[in-house]
């Protein structure tokens, strides 16, 4: 590949490592470890993040990994009752929609529907749509999760599926559903696991993870 096909391979990737602040140095140093067949710290299921941080927007709340090599991972949940003035369980019935994202609260319950959830680490991105429930007798369930997708800057990634799912919260587990995609690099050098899992306890607080 030469290497202006490289640069524009790779541009997507750059401009979110930069958004993100990762240093172009390091940026070079990723690059040039994928094309010579490894892999980044981001990519490993078992590497610990030398930092964390949130990004929050208008459309999402996000956590932001760094690892040791300056790669990133970030995770993110869309959060339609951020525009509520209350996120309790309230008598009256309440819809807030942002997209096709929307929570409403009612006696004894809070429910969200078809909001996004998504890990990217800037070369592999992962992503579905998720309805989730919380009820004031202390419970929670995740009614579904849909719409599964992935994509890659480099290499390829496999049809998302689920790994593992208990949509009932217990009086000791949270709910929660993980899907799970193989992400190949070019060549079929290298081979990692992406996983995108949402989490809900019982008490109805929502994350998202990559284990």
């Amino acid at each position: 590949m030469s290497a202006s096909a490289e640069e524009d391979q790779f541009a997507p990737t750059r401009a979110f490592w930069t958004q993100y602040g990762v240093p172009a140095e390091t940026q070079d140093a990723l690059i040039a470890e994928l094309l010579a067949g490894g892999t980044i710290d981001a990519f490993d299921q078992n590497a610990v993040p030398v930092s964390s941080r949130q990004h929050t927007t208008l459309e999402d709340s996000s956590t932001v990994a760094t690892f040791s090599d300056g790669s990133i991972l970030v995770t993110s949940r869309e959060r339609p009752d951020r525009r509520l003035t209350s996120n309790s369980v309230t008598p009256d019935a309440v819809t807030t929609y942002l997209g096709d994202c929307s929570v409403t609260s009612g006696a004894g319950w809070v429910s969200y529907r078809g909001c996004n959830v998504e890990a990217t680490d800037g070369i592999r991105y992962i992503g579905y749509k998720a309805s989730y429930e919380k009820y004031s007798s202390g419970n929670a369930q995740i009614l579904a999760t849909w719409d599964a997708h992935v994509s890659c800057t480099y290499g390829s990634m496999t049809t998302p599926t689920v790994a593992y799912s208990r949509l009932q919260s217990t009086s000791t587990q949270s709910a929660v559903v993980k899907r799970v995609s193989t992400w190949t690099g070019t060549g079929g050098n290298s081979s990692e696991t992406m996983y995108l899992s949402l989490w809900v306890t019982r008490a109805g607080a929502a994350s998202v993870g990559t284990s």
